[in-house]
């Protein structure tokens, strides 16, 4: 069983699309900010999942979930709707209550982890680029350098190369490799291919 985790919803995608499989940890539908994923990469073995807390503004507009006090996940699919118990539309939930979701999601997929004794994970960090659709949470070159000098458990990096489809820079894919070995291909809106995968 494949556990990715990636600084956006990439990872996810793959997750659920490619390989077909349930997701199986907190960092699922979230986007993970630069210092908070380097924590993650340098710790994973030794964080305490079960020391976690909910964290929201007085508005209501982005839920996150503190972790081991030292990293924070942000769960931007998860929205506030105060005339809605639960609705979804594609990877959105809107609901009344949606802060319950979102503890109990985090939850769930944590036990599943544990359970599962997912010890290796797959990382995957997606470069910024100046595309206003897709730059959800992703990383300047050097903060992905400086990701990869605390990978002290030489976890699996895979890292994307991105290029434009057309002119009008209006369809984007994005290629991640690890040591020149494609993973995955994903062109935005559309179903990952992948090329890399050991079950």
């Amino acid at each position: 069983m494949v556990n990715i985790i990636s600084n956006n919803c990439i990872g996810s995608w793959i997750t659920t699309k490619c390989i077909k499989q349930q997701l199986v940890n907190p960092f699922s539908w979230c986007t993970i900010p630069y210092e908070s994923m380097k924590y993650i990469i340098g710790n994973y073995p030794n964080m305490n999942f079960g020391k976690f807390k909910l964290i929201t503004d007085d508005s209501f507009s982005m839920f996150s979930i503190e972790i081991d006090e030292k990293c924070v996940v942000n769960y931007p699919h998860y929205r506030f709707k105060s005339d809605v118990e639960y609705e979804k539309k594609d990877v959105d939930i809107y609901s009344n209550h949606v802060w319950e979701l979102v503890v109990s999601k985090y939850i769930e997929r944590t036990k599943r982890m544990i359970q599962r004794k997912l010890t290796k994970p797959i990382f995957i960090l997606s470069y910024a680029n100046r595309h206003p659709l897709t730059n959800c949470a992703k990383y300047t070159v050097d903060e992905i350098d400086d990701i990869k000098c605390n990978n002290k458990y030489n976890y699996p990096i895979y890292t994307s190369f991105e290029y434009y489809q057309n002119p009008d820079n209006i369809k984007q894919s994005e290629c991640f490799y690890d040591n020149g070995i494609q993973l995955a291909k994903y062109l935005y809106g559309r179903i990952p291919e992948i090329y890399e995968y050991n079950n």
